[in-house]
């Protein structure tokens, strides 16, 4: 990777509690809602999923990075992450963690092999 890397993202409203969301880099943009505690609807995907998946999927591409880089095999990996979210005196908060990291049979590779 040579210089700077630029993502865009944009985002729009489409009616109600709903939007669109397109990238560069994608040829779908994924329509988006509230959650449905905040009046959103049911079966799609919303900020608070996009952002925990955004997280989840960083890491696993990272670590497949890392993984060809240090030659090591495995045969599987799943990243779990969740968040909450909390009423406070000044509006919300997002709480984010990993619920694990799981990774199947791995093994570092000898050099030559």
């Amino acid at each position: 990777m040579e210089g700077a890397q630029k993502y865009r993202v944009v985002a729009w409203w489409s009616s109600g509690r709903t939007g669109l969301a397109k990238s560069n880099s994608a040829p779908n943009a994924i329509h988006f809602t509230a959650p449905p505690e905040f009046g959103g609807l049911e079966g799609r995907w919303t900020p608070e999923d996009l952002l925990l998946s955004a997280l989840a999927s960083c890491y696993t591409t990272t670590f497949r990075a890392l993984a060809d880089y240090s030659k090591l095999e495995y045969a599987d990996l799943e990243v779990e992450v969740e968040g909450v979210i909390r009423k406070t005196d000044s509006g919300y908060s997002l709480a984010m963690g990993s619920r694990g990291v799981h990774s199947a049979c791995c093994r570092k590779l000898r050099p030559g092999a």
